[in-house]
């Protein structure tokens, strides 16, 4: 599998070039196309959605949640304790948990492991 290359990575790719480099109008013309991905990605300056805000609270209350238990849980065993404690304007949903137990996980605050072909998690 090939890594795809960004937009701004081919201007970097571009800029390296020294002929390229030379040309005051090229550089120009590309330090502002920079820019603007650079506002159309937001950088981090935009304010978070609703749901982003929402998922926040539920990363933090599944990890609450796997903290107080014993033993590992499904990400359904999670939805069904979270259900009646969360009050958010999308519904609380199985896909909804298993993606927020993904990121969890990705950040090393969270384990996955397989118990007869299910995913469990448990607090690291």
């Amino acid at each position: 599998m090939t890594n795809k290359i960004t937009k701004r990575e081919k201007f970097d790719m571009l800029l390296a070039i020294e002929e390229v480099a030379n040309n005051e109008m090229l550089v120009e013309f590309i330090n502002h196309e920079k820019e603007l991905i650079n506002k159309k990605s937001g950088s981090g300056l935009r304010k978070p959605t609703k749901t982003q805000i929402e998922n926040k609270v539920l990363a933090e209350k599944i990890v609450t949640l796997l903290g107080e238990v014993s033993e590992p849980w499904t990400a359904t065993d999670i939805k069904n304790a979270l259900q009646d404690e969360v009050d958010f304007e999308k519904p609380l949903s199985v896909p909804r948990v298993s993606a927020q137990l993904k990121k969890l996980v990705d950040k090393n605050e969270v384990n996955r492991t397989l118990v007869k072909g299910s995913p469990v998690f448990e607090v690291k």
